[in-house]
């Protein structure tokens, strides 16, 4: 009984940082310039896109970029990340996100 107690509690405890870091990726989206329904569309997409860990690395990374001039300067800085499937992902979520109805 204890050990599923303590694998539900895991499984709570990563779907918990996932959320937090969704979250913080569209904060730090609309931060960098990235408009909030674009932002909110990517987050949602990345999210299913990475795992937990890719996820926390892009929320890590996002986190130290400044505001760019434009949704372009910020799409170039975000995919000079180092972690070619959060490249991958973020490419593919701003052409899906570019082209969802408004």
């Amino acid at each position: 009984m204890k050990k599923i107690i303590v694998i539900m509690g895991l499984a709570l405890l990563v779907s918990a940082c996932a959320s937090i870091a969704r979250y913080s990726i569209e904060d730090s989206l609309r931060n960098i310039g990235i408009p909030a329904k674009r932002a909110d569309c990517m987050g949602g997409q990345l999210k299913d896109r990475l795992s937990d860990d890719d996820l926390q690395d892009l929320a890590r990374y996002l986190s130290g970029l400044s505001k760019s001039e434009t949704p372009g300067e910020a799409l170039d800085a975000m995919l000079k990340i180092d972690n070619a499937r959060a490249v991958g992902a973020i490419s593919a979520s701003a052409i899906s996100c570019a082209f969802a109805p408004k």
